[in-house]
């Protein structure tokens, strides 16, 4: 017994001094359904609805992620960071998008203008979500050296002010942009923290039919007090239209578009289901 104590007391002591990267995920109200366009749209409205009226605390209508890092110096200090992938006035833009402009699944291309979140944006709301069982996370435990890594990809990212541009389409590997998840994931997967039996099920892909694409902006920002680019007006299709898809294009159709994205639910899902209860967050040492 005494030789128990011993072991934990200093598997407990090596966990509070190693470095580690954290993922939060933050799940919708209601969830996100992708089974169609038309499932998207009304599962969205619903989360958005619940949230205005008060049913819900959550305002995540597609749900989010973020990072926090804490990196070991060989000096025995740590720095840490958190932080994450947010936009300007994405509800209301993509909103103006979808009823005004005619843009129809354009809304899911569209590149908004994006925003670092700091750790005053984050620290109160994730405190608040993990209390009432809208947020969990997943901390993997990971040597110095690959933190410093970690530290280094988001100094890269703030130089190249990757973070003004958002949206499902972006790709952080480039350093140009990105969506909440794959910003985050960008310190998981990319960096091989993670292995893909672990995160493949948080990968979701559909099919866009051309036709169902209206308006929408690509230009990419690049000053931080830069206005938000004006979307003309097109032949894209309504609102109604696009209630009515049942179905998502087919892997087949050679003119659709493919889109690979991360879905914060499934993230919520696949980690509450490996917490024992009681627990917030799973622990995984890959030192």
């Amino acid at each position: 017994m005494k030789s128990l104590i011993i072991f934990l007391f200093l598997f407990s002591t090596a966990y509070a001094e190693s470095s580690y990267v954290r993922l939060y995920n933050f799940k919708s109200p209601y969830g996100v359904d992708w089974e169609s366009p038309r499932s998207l749209f009304f599962s969205v409205a619903k989360n958005l609805v619940a949230h205005k009226l008060g049913f819900r605390n959550n305002s995540k209508e597609i749900g989010h992620n973020a990072i926090e890092l804490s990196c070991r110096n060989r000096d025995g200090t740590k720095k840490s960071l958190f932080t994450g992938m947010a936009s300007h006035a994405s509800t209301t833009e993509a909103l103006d998008l979808l009823f005004l402009k005619n843009s129809g699944l354009g809304v899911l291309l569209h590149r908004y203008k994006g925003r670092h979140e700091t750790h005053e944006d984050l620290e109160s709301v994730i405190k608040k979500g993990v209390s009432n069982g809208d947020i969990n996370s997943i901390t993997y435990l990971i040597d110095d050296s690959k933190c410093s890594d970690l530290l280094k990809h988001n100094e890269r990212w703030v130089q190249n002010k990757a973070y003004l541009n958002y949206g499902l389409q972006e790709r952080p590997e480039t350093y140009t942009g990105s969506g909440c998840s794959a910003y985050a994931m960008s310190f998981i997967k990319d960096f091989k923290i993670a292995n893909e039996k672990q995160y493949n099920s948080w990968l979701k892909t559909i099919y866009i039919d051309k036709e169902l694409i209206g308006p929408h902006n690509r230009q990419a920002y690049t000053q931080d007090k830069q206005g938000l680019y004006e979307v003309i007006d097109g032949n894209g299709p309504s609102i109604f239209r696009l209630i009515l898809q049942s179905r998502w294009a087919s892997p087949f159709n050679k003119a659709a578009l493919k889109l690979n994205f991360w879905s914060p639910d499934a993230m919520y899902d696949w980690v509450a289901k490996r917490l024992k209860p009681g627990q917030t967050d799973l622990q995984i040492s890959v030192l």
